[in-house]
């Protein structure tokens, strides 16, 4: 069969973002796409700004000292093509996290959580596509599918240990991917404003996130990435008045609110012969580039993210 070159090369491993990006195609009219994404991540040190604070700073205003922060996430997406030119995307994820902790009887201790989180839902539409362009919009919204009231021994969790935001947000944005003969780039900046409080009587700041990537073809299946993650994310507003705010620096509003630089690198392997044919795997490691937090939080987050994902049509139904 003839290739139709005014058409994007699907067959490419490259022909995907790496896997930390979501929503990043549209499939035509009944294509269908499962996903299972994995993503792992531990985060250690308590910065202000930049600067790390010790155990002995961090206990003269607080009774505990967080000492690493885990968290591991399960994530199922699914696309489906209404149109040709209109994908549905929704990606449900499940939390598992844990801290670590000192106080100042030099006592340690660990508590965790694991549930539902929100559910992330976008309508994505074919703004434009050719042979070596491909633009679509971004638009959504984050269901509070996960909760905000998980305890440990009876007591109330810090905002970052709850599985979800309590509230409603929405996801504007678009991303657009361009094909050469060795290599592509693409660019996703996305949105989140959040609209209104929770039960809680709190609300997390908006969210600017922007992701920009690079992938060589290598040789198929396989293709290597290099990708940038730009996040602004607002500070908290509101209160939980459950929580105690001078127990550990998770529990008070004020440390919250940041700008990060996260960078990665992956590879994608696409598969079209046996048993796994029309599957795509792609694996990332991330690191740290910036950090600045608003207030004292928990920072140099390392992680991985390993993705897998089956379109039964395979790449024709692109």
């Amino acid at each position: 069969m003839k290739m139709n070159m005014k058409s994007w090369d699907f067959s490419r491993p490259d022909a995907h973002a790496p896997s930390g990006v979501l929503a990043d195609h549209v499939h035509s009219r009944g294509g269908v796409m499962i996903g299972y994404r994995y993503f792992s991540s531990k985060g250690d040190g308590s910065y202000n700004g930049n600067i790390v604070y010790s155990k002995d700073e961090i206990t003269n205003f607080y009774d505990r000292h967080v000492t690493q922060q885990i968290q591991n996430t399960h994530s199922l997406e699914f696309m489906y093509g209404v149109s040709n030119n209109v994908t549905l995307f929704t990606n449900l994820t499940f939390h598992d996290k844990e801290y670590s902790y000192i106080n100042k009887q030099n006592n340690s201790a660990r508590m965790s959580s694991s549930g539902l989180g929100d559910i992330d839902i976008q309508v994505l539409y074919n703004i434009f596509s050719n042979s070596k362009v491909k633009i679509h919009s971004n638009i959504g919204f984050v269901l509070p599918s996960g909760t905000i009231n998980k305890k440990y021994q009876n007591e109330k969790l810090p905002y970052s240990l709850q599985t979800g935001n309590g509230h409603l947000s929405s996801i504007t944005g678009f991303t657009s991917f361009f094909q050469f003969k060795k290599f592509s780039l693409g660019v996703q900046p996305l949105y989140n404003l959040s609209l209104g409080e929770n039960i809680g009587g709190y609300k997390y700041g908006n969210k600017f996130s922007l992701n920009y990537w690079g992938a060589i073809n290598l040789k198929k299946p396989f293709s290597f990435s290099l990708r940038q993650n730009y996040i602004y994310q607002g500070s908290m507003s509101g209160e939980d008045e459950e929580l105690v705010s001078n127990l550990m620096i998770l529990n008070n509003i004020s440390n919250s609110g940041y700008i990060l630089i996260n960078s990665a690198v992956g590879f994608n392997l696409s598969i079209k012969k046996g048993l796994l044919r029309n599957s795509r795997i792609s694996f990332e490691y991330l690191f740290p580039t910036y950090m600045s937090y608003e207030g004292l939080q928990i920072g140099n987050f390392n992680g991985f993210i390993l993705n897998l994902q089956y379109s039964p049509g395979g790449h024709k139904n692109h």
